[in-house]
């Protein structure tokens, strides 16, 4: 019985037990409108599990209704009935033994063991508000230093899946000096899930554990290490990615050290001021490969004081920690201080000026490549987005349109923004408002979204700088 004005009408209604069960376990029943009103008819599968139910309602759209859906609690008396017939459960939901799970885990995996390569299957077990995004593998075994491997979570027809990610085996732990690996081995890791939203899922994000079975070929290890080891930061506590050097002028190449046991690239270095002053957050993209990083510092720090937080994030928006603190050198009033000078040349004769040659027209000349920020999208062809005018945007053959683009800071400080994808003469675009601007660099995650805005499915990133 809706209380107020509805937005849309009560579509469903879940039953979830209140007394103990081994594994997630909901009925849903469709909710009819008739003469009288909405109404649902007790599910006589109620009676094969337990009396005491807790209700969720969802609405025709598929979200909770109210607070949390919450609708009440539901007791059924299956006494005066015919006792419903046994329902034969499914292969039970629950951890395997070589699947060990949090009770009340959002996420299961399974399979809980396979090669570099296979397919696993993400099965949410709840109703989620955001899609599962990421996979944290974290080692179940003596390492050197942290060590971590995030894996994308993919939507396909038949539900979400991970490919077991190689780096599983390439981050084994080490051998003992002397021995030789084997020509097969098998690694334990802890797994957790994070969605949409950068948070973990369920309790502590847990999903269970997973087992790789790697070959001894699969286990060494290509990742570039530098030659020589860390510097020793800026005062950060990461120990995954530091930074170096803690001071300079705008300009300074500040040089980005990562791990070698971290499977992901540091993207962008996030300034934030020292309190108690305010200013608005200042971004650099990191630049280079390998064991070769680093970001500029911009002359933007100088506006707002010397001295600034300095954190990580990767291309995903996944933050890889604070690195420490960075000052920057400069003159009084928040100027950028002067170039070295140089010595003044001794005059030479002035020579004989020659016939200027008639230049070549502009067109002539060979474009300067722009440099492509990290973790753009071919689907989006200018991944620096200019608001207030059409942005080109490309569906691979095949592939459905779709009606819209979600953009969600990576930052998390602004509600998603939807912008519509239009269609003139086959030719695809989408226009984004000024309120994107964000006074620097900013990055953007961007998702395909249906018709009302929601996220369908992850297509990259995206940055403006305005």
């Amino acid at each position: 019985m809706p209380q107020h004005d509805l937005d849309a009408r009560p579509a469903k209604l879940v039953f979830r037990p209140l007394f103990p069960v081994r594994a997630p376990l909901q009925v849903i029943a469709v909710v009819s409108k008739g003469p009288t009103g909405f109404t649902v008819p007790a599910p006589k599968e109620l009676c094969a599990y337990g009396a005491a139910w807790n209700v969720l309602a969802l609405d025709t759209k598929g979200k909770l209704m109210g607070f949390e859906g919450e609708a009440g609690h539901f007791t059924i008396d299956c006494t005066k009935k015919t006792p419903a017939p046994h329902i034969t459960p499914a292969p039970p939901s629950g951890p395997s033994p070589n699947c060990v799970s949090t009770t009340g885990a959002h996420i299961y995996i399974r399979p809980c063991i396979g090669v570099p390569g296979d397919v696993i299957a993400v099965l949410p077990q709840v109703m989620l508000t955001y899609k599962p995004w990421k996979l944290n593998f974290t080692p179940l075994f003596a390492v050197l230093g942290p060590t971590k491997v995030i894996a994308s979570v993919e939507e396909h027809p038949g539900g979400f899946v991970v490919h077991a990610p190689v780096e599983l085996c390439r981050l084994g732990p080490p051998l003992p000096p002397g021995v030789t690996m084997p020509p097969t081995a098998e690694f334990n890791w802890n797994v957790t899930a994070t969605d949409e939203a950068l948070k973990p899922m369920g309790y502590l994000g847990e999903v269970g554990h997973y087992k790789i079975k790697c070959t001894a070929e699969q286990t060494k290890t290509p990742l570039a290490t530098p030659s020589s080891g860390p510097p020793a930061g800026c005062g950060g506590t990461s120990t995954l990615v530091k930074i170096d050097p803690c001071a300079g002028p705008p300009g300074t190449k500040i040089k980005v050290w990562k791990s070698s046991t971290l499977a992901t690239t540091p993207a962008l270095l996030i300034f934030k001021i020292f309190a108690p002053k305010s200013a608005p957050e200042i971004r650099a993209p990191i630049t280079g490969g390998g064991g070769s990083l680093s970001a500029t510092a911009s002359a933007e720090l100088c506006k707002y004081g010397p001295k600034w937080h300095v954190s990580v994030l990767d291309s995903t928006g996944t933050g890889l920690g604070d690195v420490g603190t960075f000052t920057i050198v400069c003159l009084a009033g928040g100027r950028p201080p002067p170039p070295t000078p140089t010595a003044t040349p001794t005059p030479t004769p002035t020579p004989t000026p020659k016939p200027k040659l008639t230049p070549k027209p502009p067109g002539n000349k060979a474009p300067v490549p722009t440099p492509t920020p990290p973790g753009c999208s071919p689907m989006i062809p200018n991944c620096m987005l200019v608001p207030g005018q059409p942005n080109a945007f490309i569906v691979p053959p095949g592939q459905r349109v779709p009606p819209a683009l979600r953009f969600q800071s990576a930052a998390g400080q602004v509600q998603p923004i939807v912008a519509q994808v239009q269609n003139a003469g086959g030719r695809l675009s989408f226009t984004i408002p000024s309120t994107m601007c964000r006074g620097s660099l900013a990055q953007w995650l961007v998702y395909a979204a249906d018709a009302n805005g929601a996220a369908v499915g992850q297509i990259g990133v995206a940055y403006t700088n305005c």
